[in-house]
């Protein structure tokens, strides 16, 4: 790469290879392909790759827009209030491309009450996971989801047919998370506007701005840079027309207020945004604590990978927001949250022995998948 100091070119050694790892963990890569054509930063190599990637994350994106429009009607005409959530709301809502965000699945969000139906409506259109078998019968089916119902650690159900990944759910937040949020209020606040070009259920500026603050920072820290470009986006769209004196008093109530500033002080050091004044002037005397460990995992392309970095920043994050922290009560809920996939599939076998297990075993699974 030549970048010109003083009239002069110098060349700047790239490692390409450590810049692709980092684009495709903090899953920025259409960002890359266009800042390349700026830039000439890659190799025609690595060019051809982003290229190709790109255009398979816009062929997915239209379809999975085709399919995510016929599964929202079919809850609309069974009189099942739906709420499409994340990757491509944020792409119809607020980014100018939506083709620059890199997504995965389909999350939508349903009320609790709704779940049995949907579940019903999920199954006649093929969709299935290791604990919903198309050969169960309705009764085994409703038996299962009252029981995932009950349990208070599960509040998503990803599922799969030859058409999409659906991750499903009836709330935004485990018991573990320490942070409040009144799920219910999106659904009243809800109204019905243009999908590409049907009539869907969408939740209001402030609701989707909270729904991103609880999934980026409450739950996920800001682990990915997607997540920045996320709550760029937002405020390029709605910062003017958001009161956010209201917005710190809210934070503060749910518990979020540590994370909502972090998320900030991100955009301001590294992407030099322009905050509101209100934020900005909390910013001025914002402490963020784990700045070093999300730095170190934004680096080394690390989450995840370790039980315990996650476990330790969990834990720091929750001490912060929240005043009467009990540690023995989310070290009782660590085996829930941290084997969601086990515990939904046998919630009443799983226990905190087999959670030490799976711990011990972790590490030994990365070895060899190195």
């Amino acid at each position: 790469m030549v970048q010109k100091a003083n009239g002069k070119e110098t060349e700047i050694a790239v490692d390409e290879r450590k810049v692709l790892k980092l684009a495709k963990f903090h899953r920025i890569r259409p960002l890359l392909f266009e800042y390349d054509k700026k830039t000439a930063l890659l190799s025609k190599k690595n060019k051809e790759y982003l290229k190709i990637f790109v255009t398979q994350n816009a062929l997915k994106n239209l379809k999975d827009i085709y399919h995510t429009k016929k599964l929202l009607q079919q809850f609309e005409t069974a009189g099942i209030p739906a709420i499409l959530h994340k990757g491509l709301q944020y792409q119809f809502e607020i980014y100018e491309n939506p083709q620059l965000r890199e997504r995965g699945d389909i999350d939508v969000l349903v009320q609790k009450k709704d779940v049995l139906p949907c579940i019903n409506i999920l199954k006649d259109q093929g969709f299935g996971s290791e604990i919903l078998n198309p050969d169960q019968s309705e009764t085994e089916i409703g038996q299962h989801i009252e029981k995932l119902l009950s349990l208070n650690y599960i509040y998503q159900l990803p599922l799969n047919n030859k058409d999409l990944l659906l991750d499903f759910q009836w709330g935004v937040k485990s018991d573990f998370h320490s942070f409040h949020f009144p799920y219910p209020s999106i659904f009243y606040k809800a109204t019905f506007k243009d999908f590409y070009g049907i009539k869907v259920l969408q939740v209001d500026k402030e609701s989707l701005f909270w729904l991103m603050i609880i999934h980026h920072g409450g739950k996920d820290q800001w682990m990915r840079l997607r997540h920045l470009s996320d709550l760029s986006a937002y405020m390029k769209n709605y910062s003017n027309q958001i009161d956010w004196e209201a917005i710190l008093v809210t934070a503060r109530s749910y518990r979020l207020q540590q994370v909502l500033l972090d998320g900030f002080q991100y955009l301001k050091t590294l992407l030099s945004i322009s905050l509101p004044a209100p934020i900005e002037e909390r910013l001025e005397t914002h402490e963020n604590r784990v700045y070093k460990m999300v730095f170190n995992i934004w680096q080394n392309c690390t989450w995840g990978d370790s039980r315990f970095e996650l476990i330790s920043l969990y834990i720091r994050y929750l001490n912060r927001d929240n005043g009467n922290f009990d540690p023995g009560y989310y070290i009782k809920n660590l085996q829930h949250h941290y084997q969601k996939k086990q515990a939904m599939a046998y919630p009443e076998k799983y226990t905190p022995t087999d959670f030490i297990y799976d711990t011990i075993k972790l590490p030994i699974k990365l070895l060899r998948n190195k």
